[in-house]
C-alpha cells in the first residue's frame, strides 16, 4: 500500500531550491498562529495604548507586554484581558491583527511599488484616522 502523497509533506526526490523555499513559504503561511494584540484604554482615552501582542496557537496563546517583563502561555487569547485591567482602572481590548495573506507592505517601503502594492493605509494610519474621527464625534 503507497502512501497518499496528497497529505503527505514527504517526497521521494528532493525538489529544486526555489520549489522548496516556495513549500516552505506556503507551509509557514498556513500553519502560521493568528496575531493580536491587547490595547488598554483609561476613562479618558487620551493614555490609550497598545500594552501587549500575543500569539494564538491551535492549542495555547502567548503573550508579552510591549514594555517588556511580562510573559505569559494562556488557554486562549481572551485570558490576556485579565492581566491587563490595572486593577479596575483600565478597560482592556483583544484586537485581532490581519493574517499574512491579508497584510499588504506600508506604502513607502521597497516591497510597495507597483499597482499590486496600493490598497488601504497603512495599519497605523488608519487607526490615527479612526481615532481622530471617533473623538470628533465626542
Amino acid at each position: 500500500m503507497t502512501a497518499d502523497r496528497t497529505t503527505d509533506h514527504t517526497t521521494d526526490a528532493p525538489p529544486d531550491d526555489a520549489g522548496f523555499a516556495r513549500f516552505l513559504a506556503a507551509l509557514a503561511v498556513e500553519e502560521a498562529p493568528r496575531l493580536f494584540a491587547v490595547a488598554v484604554e483609561y476613562d479618558d482615552r487620551e493614555d490609550t495604548h497598545i500594552a501587549a501582542y500575543g500569539l494564538a496557537f491551535v492549542d495555547r496563546s502567548e503573550v508579552v507586554s510591549v514594555e517588556g517583563g511580562f510573559f505569559a502561555t494562556l488557554q486562549k487569547p481572551e485570558s490576556a484581558l485579565l492581566f491587563f485591567t490595572e486593577q479596575g482602572a483600565a478597560t482592556p481590548h483583544l484586537l485581532w491583527l490581519p493574517s499574512a495573506r491579508e497584510r499588504r507592505p506600508w506604502p513607502d517601503s521597497p516591497e510597495a511599488s507597483g499597482p499590486e502594492a496600493s490598497g488601504p493605509a497603512a495599519p497605523a494610519e488608519s487607526a490615527a484616522q479612526t481615532w481622530s474621527q471617533n473623538s470628533a464625534c465626542r
